[in-house]
């Protein structure tokens, strides 16, 4: 699977290089990055992780009304640890704000909920996965990220 991501990157390289200003194939290509660094090891989150926060950084800069890139932009500040500057409330502001600009974008909705969860946040963590469910019932991350939240917080 990894030699797969690696080929995507490599194509999705290729294509920004051909439209940088498409904030579709940042996006796109940051999503590849996010999934190699979290696969990966300690070298490999650094180096991915990284490379992932610029391209949705990009991809909000060339279009700030993208709301995938927002939610890129929340994962980044989300799984980068605070002593390299990541943080969870500027995290929550990222996926609100995706929110805002489509309310039906289940992703947003599921990683604020991560986020809630891992503050402690329970309830509010189970009702934005909950929401989540409501965009997209098939969706096999919000079942996880609910399941995580049930095991991890038994009422």
């Amino acid at each position: 699977m990894d030699g797969l991501l690696l080929e995507g990157v490599d194509v999705g390289e290729a294509a920004l290089a051909r439209r940088p200003m498409s904030s579709v194939y940042a996006t796109v290509l940051a999503d590849l990055h996010g999934l190699l660094a979290s696969r990966g090891g300690t070298l490999a989150r650094m180096r991915h992780g990284r490379r992932a926060a610029e391209l949705y950084a990009r991809a909000v800069q060339l279009d700030p009304r993208n709301p995938l890139a927002h939610v890129g932009v929340g994962i980044s500040l989300l799984e980068t640890p605070v002593l390299f500057g990541g943080s969870s409330v500027r995290a929550l502001n990222a996926f609100r704000k995706a929110q805002r600009l489509d309310g039906r974008c289940a992703a947003a909705w599921i990683w604020e909920g991560v986020a809630l969860r891992r503050r402690g946040q329970v309830g509010k963590a189970r009702a934005a996965l909950a929401h989540a469910l409501t965009l997209e019932p098939r969706s096999r991350h919000a079942r996880r990220e609910l399941n995580i939240l049930e095991q991890d917080f038994r009422d």
